[in-house]
């Protein structure tokens, strides 16, 4: 017996869930590990879908493998199987403290969503010009629900996406001295809170705290998450800018914002003092600024030769979409198969045995065979005598003829 089937043996002691334990904790790893293997000259985006993607497969996978019952078969000629109950108490035993640890874990999250919504309550409103500039620029980015503004606290602006019920509006909390700053401060931090509440990016943070909850004896799923709200940013920034539609702008009130906000205290983690907020250190993107090679050797300038170059560079790199798809669907798989493998009896070949075939059967087939033709007459006209003998004690008298 080869390895498949020693393992598909081992797998065959644990019971189903035990089984979409096991699967759900190799994933992670193998989704983490993924992570080493991201290119990061595509900035934000492959990132952000990856880690997306990962958080959809680490919900969907093992509960999908569990309830369709997936199963690998692995054919063996002589049947065997491990008879111990020992993995199955084992398995029994995890699953009781992880459920345990689940309800634990998803409480605390819980209080941390409701602790974050009454905090951005207690602030006081911003003032009405303000509420003014934020509905326009969330007209200018098309989001439909319902935004409340409020100025408070020293930290750097953050935002409570909108709740269950369509009643509930999006928060979006500014620092308390920015009632005071020029307008197109207060553009820029609107623009960047509504692009990130367009991009969803608080279900998103909603989402991944409930699989840290689910994957709480995986610390390193928390570190995946972390990971994502920190990319999240910067496309949503991206975003913000080409809504002001005015690059040169942007960056001028960027670059005064910074310096207002260079006091201010930063929001350096997910779940910072109990609220649930993103990773930010106040609107830093800008928009890249035109590069020319000015590479010249005997005052020629080869700018033309680099455009080749580079055109051949963009062609080597993948499409994110394409990059994060196949990474997320070789973890899945390669796991799913190496947990759902089980022992089969091997079924017997066919091995036809010419020497029992009698030949008269096979003559009776052919003359009873309505495809095949008629056989031929020897003369035209005459009519086929029946010269079969006449069975035992049958009366072969000729009947009278007169």
């Amino acid at each position: 017996m080869n390895f498949l089937a020693y393992l598909a043996m081992a797998l065959d002691t644990l019971p189903d869930f035990g089984r979409a334990l096991l699967l759900a904790f190799l994933l992670t790893l193998v989704l983490y590990g993924f992570t080493r293997l991201l290119p990061g000259q595509l900035g934000s985006t492959l990132q952000v879908l990856y880690r997306k993607g990962a958080l959809l497969a680490l919900i969907g996978v093992p509960p999908g493998v569990y309830l369709f019952n997936v199963q690998v078969p692995v054919p063996v000629d002589e049947f065997r199987a491990f008879s111990t109950p020992v993995p199955g108490y084992v398995a029994s035993v995890l699953l009781l403290s992880w459920l345990l640890g689940v309800g634990y874990h998803t409480s605390k999250a819980l209080k941390v969503l409701r602790l974050t919504r009454v905090t951005a309550q207690q602030y006081p409103d911003a003032p009405a010009k303000i509420a003014a500039r934020c509905l326009h620029w969330q007209k200018r980015l098309a989001y439909p629900r319902e935004v409340h503004v409020c100025a408070g606290g020293a930290e750097q602006s953050w935002h409570v996406g909108p709740g269950l019920g369509r009643s509930r509006a999006a928060i979006i909390c500014l620092p308390a001295a920015a009632v005071n700053w020029p307008a197109g401060l207060i553009d820029v931090l609107l623009l960047s809170q509504l692009a990130q509440l367009k991009h969803s990016q608080w279900g998103w943070l909603v989402l991944g705290r409930l699989v840290q909850a689910l994957y709480w004896p995986a610390p390193w799923v928390s570190e995946l998450l972390q990971e994502l709200a920190k990319h999240l940013v910067e496309p949503a920034e991206r975003l913000a800018a080409s809504a002001y539609r005015d690059n040169e702008g942007w960056a001028r009130d960027v670059r005064s914002l910074a310096k207002r906000t260079d006091t201010l205290r930063e929001i350096p983690e997910l779940e910072t003092n109990g609220l649930l907020r993103v990773p930010s250190k106040g609107v830093t993107w800008l928009p890249p600024q035109p590069q020319v090679d000015k590479v010249r050797v005997d005052g020629l300038v080869f700018e033309d030769k680099w455009v080749g170059t580079k055109r051949r560079m963009k062609d080597k790199t993948r499409d994110p979409y394409e990059q994060a798809y196949w990474l997320i669907a070789v973890a899945s798989i390669v796991v799913g198969v190496s947990t759902t493998l089980t022992v089969v009896q091997r079924s017997p070949e066919f091995e036809p045995q010419y020497l029992n075939v009698k030949w008269q059967d096979q003559m009776v087939r052919r003359l009873y065979d309505d495809s095949a033709p008629a056989p031929p007459a020897d003369n035209a006209g005459s009519t086929q005598v029946d010269t079969a003998p006449a069975p035992s004690g049958a009366n072969t008298t000729k009947p009278d003829e007169s």
